[in-house]
């Protein structure tokens, strides 16, 4: 029975796709099977992350990373690897997982890669092994009512953490408490020389980030004086 409708539905396609010129065609496969490829999509992204996961067995991951959004190239992931793992003094053996390529549109527009990001934040969250994401004010108000966030005075030092106190976001949860949930990186060693920059990017910390010492670190990092 599947059979055969799934056979009376491929001819009837193909009948209408014959009779359609190029342009028509795909306009069609792009309004009618848009939900099948955001599904494929997000599907293929769980199954490189976790394929980027088992590769990267050989050596341990002391910091992960996603950055959206990136319109300035201000985040590029292979110069925050290269200066921060030289800050670090990174073994042949510890590696830091960074990734820039994400972008969501809050207007709608390339949902497929939208879709894509999404989906990897999310995987990163629920495996356990993403630390941090840096990303426009407008995705951190998308994803503040759908996730719990590591409140940053829990997370920091308190010398960092009331040096930078001020440039915090933050939301008073049920039990009347406040949550430093994201750090605005205007006064980071990224922004503080990018005035054509006109969007706001923070970095929020999952609540179940992996390396918390690493990524207080890391912070500690973005905002130290450049040479």
């Amino acid at each position: 029975m599947i059979s055969s409708r799934f056979h009376r539905w491929k001819e009837e396609e193909a009948a209408k796709l014959s009779r359609m010129t190029f342009r028509k065609k795909a306009e069609y496969i792009a309004y009618y099977y848009k939900f099948y490829f955001l599904g494929l999509a997000a599907a293929v992204v769980l199954f490189l992350f976790a394929g980027e996961v088992l590769v990267n067995r050989s050596k341990t991951v002391i910091l992960s990373g996603l950055i959206t959004n990136d319109d300035w190239n201000r985040f590029s992931a292979s110069d925050i690897s290269r200066d921060y793992a030289s800050r670090i003094g990174l073994s042949s053996s510890q590696k830091l997982l960074l990734d820039d390529g994400l972008y969501i549109d809050e207007e709608g527009q390339a949902a497929e890669i939208a879709a894509a990001s999404r989906g990897k934040i999310i995987a990163g969250i629920t495996t356990k092994s993403l630390d941090f994401v840096i990303t426009e004010k407008s995705v951190l108000d998308e994803f503040r009512p759908q996730m719990t966030f590591c409140s940053l005075n829990e997370l920091l030092p308190d010398d960092l953490f009331r040096a930078l106190r001020d440039s915090m976001a933050t939301y008073t949860d049920e039990n009347g408490k406040t949550i430093y949930y994201a750090l605005s990186l205007k006064d980071s060693r990224y922004l503080t020389d990018a005035p054509e920059v006109t969007g706001t990017y923070y970095l929020f910390v999952p609540s179940i980030a992996p390396h918390r010492e690493q990524t207080a670190d890391f912070i500690r990092y973005c905002f130290e004086q450049v040479p």
